[in-house]
C-alpha cells in the first residue's frame, strides 16, 4: 500500500495489497475448530476499511499533483499585473496583490499591463508589456 504512493502503478499495487491482505487473513488461522478461527465478517470489514483508506489517500495524492502551482516563483510566471511607475529597464509593478521591483528589456508606461516572465536577482520580477493574443 505504501509503495503505491511512491511508484506510479495506476492502482495495481493497491489491488495486489488488498488481495494479499484478504488471502493472508484467511490463511492466518487455518483450524477446523470454530473458536480458533477469525470471523470472515471481521476479515472483510478490516480489508474493506483499510483498502478504502489507502485508495482514498492515493486518490487525494494523485488529484493534488494535477493542480497548478500557485505559490513561489513558479506561481508568479505568467501572472498579469500593472506597472506602477514607468519601466525604463527598472521600476515598480503591482502583481498578485503586492508591489514588486521589476526589470524589463522593453519600455513600459505607468499604468500599462505587464506579464511576469520570471524572477531575477534580489526578488526582482522580469516583466514585459502584456500582449493579448487575438485570433
Amino acid at each position: 500500500f505504501i509503495l503505491e504512493v511512491k511508484i506510479m502503478s495506476y492502482g495495481m499495487l493497491t489491488v495486489g495489497g488488498v488481495i494479499s491482505m484478504a488471502i493472508g487473513s484467511l490463511m492466518l488461522i487455518d483450524s477446523s475448530e470454530p473458536y480458533l478461527q477469525i470471523s470472515k465478517v471481521l476479515i472483510a470489514a478490516t480489508v474493506l476499511t483499510s483498502s478504502g483508506f489507502f485508495l482514498f489517500a492515493a486518490w487525494m495524492v494523485f488529484s493534488n499533483q494535477k493542480r497548478p502551482i500557485f505559490s513561489g516563483i513558479e506561481g508568479m510566471i505568467g501572472e498579469i499585473g500593472q506597472a506602477v511607475t514607468p519601466l525604463n529597464k527598472r521600476g515598480k509593478v503591482f502583481v498578485h496583490g503586492e508591489y514588486w521591483q521589476a526589470v524589463s528589456t522593453e519600455v513600459v508606461a505607468a499604468g500599462e499591463d505587464i506579464e511576469v516572465l520570471g524572477m531575477g536577482d534580489h526578488l526582482q520580477l522580469l516583466v514585459r508589456p502584456y500582449r493579448t493574443t487575438t485570433p
